[in-house]
């Protein structure tokens, strides 16, 4: 009976050995799997010239999920009010409803209202999304249903006639190269093109 035994927890560790063994050879230096720092950067619509720092935080892949961290600094806060950013809890600003500053309080209650989560240099929101990976990385973020097409449209999504629904999603072509990986998202204004704009996100393996 012992040896029995031993036998057969011989034969669990040598499947268990072979079964970790596929997936260590499966998830290579080319694989998304695993975990990802990120760095988005806004240019014009050539995706190249002077850019500026939208967005960073971290990518986790799994076999089928995403989980983006975006982080959202103050700095970065008070550039999109075309503030000049004084410390790391002022921004001075051109009269925003009779004030020439806004402080980092500000921003967390802004933060608080989007249901975002509040750190000590601004805010971060967290998402858990789907994907797939074959030629190109699909990212499918949420659904929204009883839309107008015009306002799906606008806000870059596709559309379905048969439950006025909205996916929101992005379909981009990824480069990966051992520990760090590129990919770009043209985004199209179709009413005023000259507002078109290019976000190339660039990774880093953690």
């Amino acid at each position: 009976m012992l040896r029995n035994l031993l036998i057969f927890i011989s034969l669990v560790l040598v499947f268990w050995s072979c079964d970790n063994e596929e997936v260590a050879s499966d998830v290579g230096n080319d694989s998304i799997i695993g975990s990802w720092s990120f760095t988005t950067t806004e240019y014009d619509s050539t995706c190249i010239g002077d850019g500026e720092l939208v967005a960073e935080g971290t990518m986790i892949f799994n076999e089928t999920d995403v989980i983006i961290t975006n982080n959202i600094s103050f700095n970065s806060f008070c550039s999109d009010f075309n503030g000049t950013f004084i410390d790391d809890t002022t921004c001075a600003i051109d009269g925003y409803y009779g004030n020439d500053t806004l402080n980092l309080s500000f921003m967390h209650g802004l933060c608080e209202l989007s249901d975002m989560n509040i750190t000590n240099t601004g805010c971060s929101q967290i998402s858990t999304n789907s994907y797939t990976f074959n030629d190109s990385l699909y990212i499918m973020y949420f659904t929204e249903y009883d839309v107008p097409d015009y306002g799906c449209l606008e806000m870059m999504g596709t559309y379905n006639d048969s439950d006025s629904s909205c996916t929101y999603a992005d379909t981009v072509d990824i480069t990966i190269n051992e520990n760090n990986a590129t990919f770009n998202e043209h985004y199209i204004d179709y009413y005023d093109p000259e507002y078109s704009y290019c976000n190339v996100t660039e990774l880093e393996r953690q």
